[in-house]
């Protein structure tokens, strides 16, 4: 696999969402920032209600308006700012810069329309070109992720194709323009094993062909490692843990992560009772104004009730949002 560029093709800065009046907001995404380089992929796993989807539709500019907001930070791509963006700019960049797959393609495409069409209609909307050649460009997309007797599929409909069929056509609707980002929201999740493994396969394929950078969502560690240089880990809204892949595998920093890794189905628990983190996600409204975590926490501590804590650097390009962790780290 070629290694990334240096130089940040996409930046995150204190990316903020709130939902509700804007007298008394609800804030579901607080202070998120990364960046992603040219040909990486980047993992960003939570569980439900972690702020992941919220995330990606942000960069989007897809968060509706009301109720939501975007109430703050930045999302620029090569250096525009896609926040400050006009609606008709963002708009063309959406789809040929930038691009998503989202969580479920039956919901997501179009019922009664073909499938060549629904994919002819983003390249008309970006590449204007003849019928013909867009005609050939479509079958040409549908190849390259793996749909049999392309030209013959051209005119079927959604409902004629399986789940996994399916989620390949959105990602060939994605990738139709050739876009630098390709942010893939849960794309396996519905997919049986040997489906969700054939996906994956097709996003390191094209990764590889295309130099695309990724942004691949995941509520399933296991999932992102098939296929994520580093991984972001995030819990009610906020960023607690980011490390390369290996480094979050071998030496998780946050008890958050570390309940993750341990809730992944292997060959040591067959036959027993899969680890489950205590407790559940609070909601933005129960959130007090110490840690998150704290009352699902093993390693918490009365300093954890005071401040959320921020991400401190562990080196080795980690970095994690807990005072347990930062008090280990230089002890």
């Amino acid at each position: 696999m070629s290694a990334p560029d240096a130089v940040p093709l996409l930046r995150v800065r204190d990316l903020a969402i709130e939902f509700g009046p804007p007298d008394a907001p609800l804030r579901v995404v607080d202070g998120v920032g990364f960046d992603l380089a040219r040909g990486e992929c980047i993992g960003i796993v939570g569980e439900s209600g972690s702020g992941k989807s919220m995330t990606s539709l942000a960069m989007m500019r897809l968060i509706p308006e009301p109720p939501g907001r975007i109430a703050g930070g930045r999302v620029e791509l090569e250096g525009r700012d896609l926040l400050s963006l006009p609606v008709d700019a963002m708009r063309d960049i959406r789809g040929r810069e930038i691009a998503m797959v989202f969580q479920e393609p039956m919901s997501s495409l179009n019922p009664v329309m073909t499938i060549g069409a629904q994919i002819g209609e983003t390249l008309l909307l970006h590449d204007p070109m003849s019928p013909a050649r867009r005609r050939e460009r479509v079958i040409e997309m549908l190849g390259l992720v793996g749909i049999p007797s392309p030209e013959d599929r051209l005119d079927a409909y959604p409902h004629e194709f399986s789940g996994g069929m399916r989620q390949r056509v959105m990602i060939a609707m994605a990738l139709a323009c050739n876009p630098k980002v390709l942010i893939a929201d849960e794309p396996t999740t519905a997919l049986d094993v040997t489906i969700q493994a054939q996906v994956l396969d097709l996003m390191k394929r094209l990764r590889e062909q295309l130099h695309t950078a990724i942004v691949l969502i995941s509520h399933d560690l296991g999932v992102i490692s098939d296929i994520a240089d580093r991984v972001i880990v995030m819990y009610c809204g906020r960023v607690v843990e980011t490390a390369n892949i290996a480094d979050i595998f071998e030496r998780p920093a946050h008890p958050y992560t570390e309940g993750l890794l341990r809730s992944i189905p292997s060959g040591s628990n067959s036959g027993r009772r899969l680890y489950q983190i205590p407790g559940t996600v609070p909601s933005p409204q129960d959130r007090g104004p110490g840690c998150d975590f704290y009352d699902r926490c093993p390693r918490r501590m009365p300093e954890c009730l005071l401040a959320k804590p921020p991400l401190f650097d562990l080196g080795r390009g980690q970095a994690a949002a807990c005072y347990a962790a930062a008090r280990e780290a230089v002890s």
